[in-house]
C-alpha cells in the first residue's frame, strides 16, 4: 500500500479571526504559544493577521470570564469537534469497507 498524503487543513473565517484575536490579545504568552494552543503554525497566524487585521476586544462574560478565555475555549472545542467528526467519518468508511468485503 502507498503512503497517503495528509489533506490540507481548512479553517473557517471565524476560526481564523478568533485565532488572530488571541494572538493580538496574548498578554505574556508568545505567538508560538498561541499558535500551539490553536494548533497551527506560527507563520499561519501571521498570515491570518495580515488578512484580518486588528480585532476589537469583546468585553467580559457575566460570570467574570475574560473574552480571551472564552475564545481560547471556543477554539479548543471547535478543534476537538473537528477531530471527533473526522474520526467518525473514518469509522463510517471503515465499516462500509468491511461490509463490502464480507458481502
Amino acid at each position: 500500500m502507498g503512503i497517503q498524503m495528509a489533506k490540507r487543513q481548512k479553517y473557517s473565517e471565524e476560526f481564523k479571526r478568533e485565532a488572530v484575536a488571541l494572538m493580538e490579545n496574548r498578554g505574556a504568552r508568545s505567538v508560538e504559544q498561541v499558535a500551539d494552543d490553536v494548533g497551527v503554525a506560527t507563520s499561519q497566524l501571521y498570515a491570518w493577521r495580515s488578512q484580518f487585521g486588528k480585532q476589537k476586544p469583546a468585553g467580559k462574560k457575566p460570570d467574570g470570564g475574560s473574552s480571551e478565555e472564552l475564545r481560547t475555549e471556543n477554539i479548543r472545542l471547535k478543534k476537538e469537534l473537528e477531530r471527533v467528526t473526522k474520526e467518525r467519518e473514518l469509522l463510517k468508511k471503515s465499516i462500509a469497507f468491511f461490509v463490502k468485503e464480507d458481502g
